[in-house]
């Protein structure tokens, strides 16, 4: 059976995969992404003005069902016939060569689900985020029963400012430890992670990722964690301009050098936040020499309206995500999306995010409108909602490991 790399295909068609198109471009695209928009218009509809929507009308029509991002399709060549020998599976036929799907297309790709539970909202702001131990647990049990793989969480120590910079950068894990153990005994494939301290004078690197190992030890630790870079941060004021305040995350080089260090040495996979461009360019140099390890998740973090997090990295909009994604191009690393001080699913990002074959989390650190104060269970529901509607499916704990490539249980 003659068949092509399925990351060629995954990489080829995520290259165009929201860019719009005309049939002069198309003469420009990856072989197997030009045979797979021609086969769709093929069909006789309208062509699309994107390749989304095309995925969104072949899956809605009563003719062949179209799956395309991570096909083993043979490169090059007319597509001849392109159709599921049923719905939900059987193998496909491009030219009279047997195709063998992987994923089934980026409409059927699992989304793995992140609920990022309480930041530093204070109840005070939303009486729904969990605080103390017994609140964290309970929240994030209701999390996982309401669609969500992975599980992030603060405690009440002070990451930036003087609190921390005392201590070292020192980030207590026994509240983690004791919330989460809880919440395993009942949901025993969760994947959390936490928070951790920031750098800058004063501070050891060790010192700030001691917890990690400590909660590996624990064997609650679902992933590492990697910031590979210095943001500032702070709200607004009354007038719309960033709050007079001293605010910034540090991570140097040096920082970031040990994160990885560590999350390769216990294997364990990693969140790695992307609050800037610069960022990216940190963990591409890590990628390019098979440094980031296996489990690892993208996140590209992107700030709100909201009076939350503000004047960090670019907008929530198709112009700045593709900017992420063509700098991710290549990489096969997964990726996923936030709106720190707003509403990724209201304002409709998290749907821009699952129709390129991206991941989501919400949750009450990111979510700001000024009005609602939803439980972290509401706004998982409505982005599960979202899901259901574009035809995703939500990857349970289990299943987000498997696609990720974690170890099937803490250790």
């Amino acid at each position: 059976m003659q068949t092509a790399d399925a990351n060629a295909i995954s990489q080829a068609v995520r290259s165009i995969a929201a860019r719009r198109f005309t049939s002069n471009q198309r003469r420009s695209m990856p072989p197997a992404a030009a045979n797979i928009v021609a086969a769709i218009i093929s069909r006789g509809d309208k062509e699309p003005h994107t390749l989304g929507e095309a995925l969104r009308r072949a899956e809605q029509g009563s003719g062949a069902h179209l799956r395309v991002a991570a096909l083993q399709l043979p490169l090059g060549g007319p597509p001849q016939s392109l159709r599921d020998s049923s719905p939900r599976g059987g193998a496909l036929s491009w030219g009279g060569l047997d195709c063998v799907p992987r994923w089934r297309g980026i409409m059927s790709k699992p989304v793995v689900i992140e609920a990022a539970i309480n930041g530093g909202t204070p109840q005070s702001r939303n009486p729904n985020s969990p605080r103390s131990v017994e609140e964290i647990a309970a929240d994030a049990v209701r999390a996982v029963d309401a669609g969500a793989a992975i599980v992030h969480n603060h405690n009440d120590d002070e990451v930036i400012g003087e609190g921390s910079r005392s201590r070292a950068g020192w980030h207590d894990p026994q509240p983690y430890i004791d919330a989460w153990s809880e919440a395993l005994r009942q949901r025993p494939d969760t994947i959390f992670y936490p928070t951790q301290a920031s750098g800058g004078p004063g501070t050891d690197i060790h010192v700030r990722l001691s917890h990690i190992a400590a909660l590996e030890a624990a064997g609650v630790l679902g992933q590492s964690l990697i910031d590979a870079g210095s943001v500032a941060l702070g709200g607004s004021d009354a007038e719309g301009l960033p709050n007079d305040v001293d605010a910034v995350y540090i991570n140097t080089y040096r920082d970031a050098r040990q994160m990885f260090a560590l999350a390769n040495r216990i294997g364990r996979g990693a969140s790695i936040s992307i609050f800037e461009p610069g960022f990216l360019r940190v963990v591409l140099a890590y990628a390019a020499k098979g440094q980031v390890p296996s489990g690892s998740l993208v996140k590209l973090y992107f700030a709100g309206t909201g009076r939350g997090p503000l004047g960090f990295g670019m907008l929530p909009n198709e112009p700045c995500l593709d900017a992420y994604l063509s700098m991710l191009e290549g990489t096969g690393l997964e990726w996923s999306v936030a709106v720190l001080g707003g509403d990724v699913v209201g304002s409709g990002f998290a749907r821009l995010a699952l129709e390129k074959g991206g991941h989501v989390r919400v949750g009450l650190e990111d979510f700001w409108d000024g009005e609602r104060t939803p439980s972290n269970s509401e706004l998982l529901e409505e982005l599960v909602s979202l899901c259901d509607e574009i035809g995703r499916p939500v990857a349970s704990p289990t299943e987000a490991r498997e696609l990720l490539g974690l170890p099937s249980t803490p250790q």
